[in-house]
């Protein structure tokens, strides 16, 4: 997410079965932003949440339940980092989705500085990647990409409406809370367009969650609250179960591939399964 907003609900790889070129062995992500034009200095972490990434057999009708659900019946289909770093430049947000069985990796990357935002979108597989760039413009009117996958190139722009965003910049202002609710022109980094998206939020009841409630007003912000990020046409992209600023789970579209959180270890366990061809760090 980003997180992908068309991934098919039955399967969470599809979107990567068309990959086709050879991705340069031994390339990490310091190297991509080299050959941009920048050496990234030491960061420090300021934030890091791990999930499994569970491929349920139904996603049930309240996706609430789904989302907060101890469930037997899920299969582990992957792992993901959520991060927040730090540098001399100005902070970044990460994502970092894996998938062991077969050696796929999904890396989105979003840099905020003075000297403005860009992202990195970066899709892995063993002998295989895509690799698309997109920074804005001087003038904040567009977006201008740079896409590579073995020795093709190619260069576009895409015209931005005035208030346009980044994915994962925009979930930080959903994360802290000061965005929750509104629509927003999205750059899509899979379909390489700005799109049109609506956020709604609702909290979950103050009685469940042991708050008074003549404190529920005040203490709304530490309730649990589940975020739904909806396409134009009214389906949904994806839903966000957050506690305050810390992200519990998430969902893929409306479909049955949940993200659940789990500890740094168990995703260390899970992530030592995927081939050292796709293991970056």
């Amino acid at each position: 997410m980003s997180l992908p907003t068309r991934l098919p609900s039955s399967c969470a790889l599809a979107f990567l079965t068309s990959l086709s070129a050879a991705w340069p062995a031994g390339q990490d992500s310091t190297a991509v932003e080299a050959s941009s034009g920048s050496i990234s200095p030491a960061r420090e972490v300021l934030r890091e949440e791990f999930f499994a990434l569970e491929l349920c057999p139904t996603a049930g009708p309240d996706p609430l339940e789904f989302l907060r659900a101890v469930r037997s019946d899920c299969e582990l289909a992957g792992v993901a980092a959520w991060r927040r770093k730090r540098d001399a430049t100005g902070q970044r947000v990460e994502l970092d989705v894996s998938f062991p069985a077969d050696g796929t990796r999904v890396l989105h990357v979003e840099r905020l500085s003075a000297g403005g935002s860009k992202l990195v979108w970066r899709e892995l597989r063993p002998g295989a990647g895509r690799t698309l760039t997109a920074a804005w413009e001087a003038s904040a009117r567009g977006l201008e990409l740079l896409e590579w996958s073995g020795e093709r190139r190619s260069r576009e722009r895409v015209a931005a409406p005035a208030g346009a965003v980044l994915p994962l910049y925009l979930l930080e202002l959903v994360r802290s809370g000061d965005v929750e609710a509104g629509r927003f022109a999205l750059f899509d980094p899979l379909s390489k367009s700005i799109d049109s998206f609506e956020i709604a939020a609702c909290y979950a009841g103050a009685a469940a969650q042991g708050v008074e409630p003549a404190q529920a007003d005040a203490a709304s912000f530490l309730l649990q609250r589940l975020v739904e990020l909806r396409r134009e046409d009214g389906t949904c992209a994806g839903r966000f179960l957050f506690c305050g600023e810390d992200l519990l789970a998430y969902q893929w579209q409306s479909g049955a591939l949940r993200a659940r959180r789990i500890t740094a270890e168990e995703y260390e366990s899970r992530l030592a399964e995927a081939p050292a061809s796709v293991v970056l760090r």
